[in-house]
């Protein structure tokens, strides 16, 4: 008797015990659908799997959404960041914390964003 997994699953390593019947088929970048020995130690696996492809997913969202430019993330990151310059004038200094524009922190998401796409194996 087997079970069929199904799910979108990027890097599957069978080295927790599962023994396909049939070679893993790849569907698209990220899917994979196997035929396995029914077992209850391949059934836990799988359901491990599954749950951790659905946390990992889940995990890959947050992060996307974070690195995306939205109301969201300007309410969150705008004031959050500035650093300190001395002005000199004369025999005069003035130290001021100068706050990092809403556009440049755009920019160093999307910058993030295309260093990841460019980095995708």
């Amino acid at each position: 008797m087997t079970f069929k997994v199904e799910t979108a699953f990027a890097d599957v390593r069978l080295e927790k015990g599962l023994s396909p019947l049939k070679n893993v088929g790849i569907h698209g970048p990220n899917n994979f659908v196997a035929l396995f020995k029914d077992t209850p130690e391949n059934r836990a696996t799988a359901h491990d799997l599954v749950n951790s492809y659905a946390s990992s997913q889940a995990e890959i969202k947050r992060l996307k959404e974070a690195l995306t430019p939205s109301a969201d993330t300007k309410a969150a990151y705008i004031g959050e960041f500035s650093f300190g310059v001395t002005l000199t004038a004369g025999d005069e200094e003035d130290y001021r914390i100068i706050q990092v524009p809403w556009t440049t922190i755009k920019e160093i998401m999307a910058a993030i964003s295309e260093r990841a796409e460019r980095s995708k194996p």
